[in-house]
């Protein structure tokens, strides 16, 4: 994007981590969960789940930019790394959810895609979250579309 580097961009966090000790696998320690969490770029999987985020109530009043990749050219040079969850990792307050830990991402040619897909009986079910462990710092170079979510409606195109 012309004129990317003159600007400087802060990422929020999210809200506050509910968070169980139990929903961790056995030899994660919390601190290292959050870390993991902590250390690593989360792209959603599908317009649906980032939609889900943007108009739930801790965030359907707050502008939002959201920032929209080209998929191909992010796996061309990050294919090698990226990661991907079947479940929202960071959603670790629900004693029966999923342990989290270690083993929780997977690279693409480790997960069990149609494992997953059968058992969420959609396939766009099957990937939650898309990761890149570290940063991206040619995010700029991946991006196709800019938007912003004022609230819950459709999003206003930014030129």
């Amino acid at each position: 994007m012309e004129g990317a580097d003159d600007h400087v961009v802060v990422i929020r966090d999210q809200i506050p981590l509910k968070f169980l000790d139990d929903v961790l696998e056995e030899g994660t320690t919390r601190e290292e969960f959050l870390h993991l969490l902590d250390s690593r770029v989360f792209f959603w999987a599908t317009p649906e789940r980032l939609l889900r985020l943007l108009r739930g109530r801790m965030y359907r009043k707050t502008p939002q930019v959201v920032l929209t990749v080209d998929t191909r050219s992010l796996i061309e040079v990050y294919g090698r790394v990226i990661e991907v969850s079947p479940y929202n990792t960071g959603s670790a307050h629900v004693p029966s959810a999923p342990r989290r830990g270690k083993s929780v991402f997977r690279r693409l040619d480790d997960f069990d895609y149609e494992g997953w897909r059968a058992k969420r009986r959609k396939a766009d079910a099957a990937v939650a979250e898309v990761t890149i462990p570290g940063a991206v710092p040619d995010i700029f170079d991946h991006v196709v579309r800019v938007d912003r979510f004022p609230g819950p409606h459709f999003p206003d195109v930014i030129d």
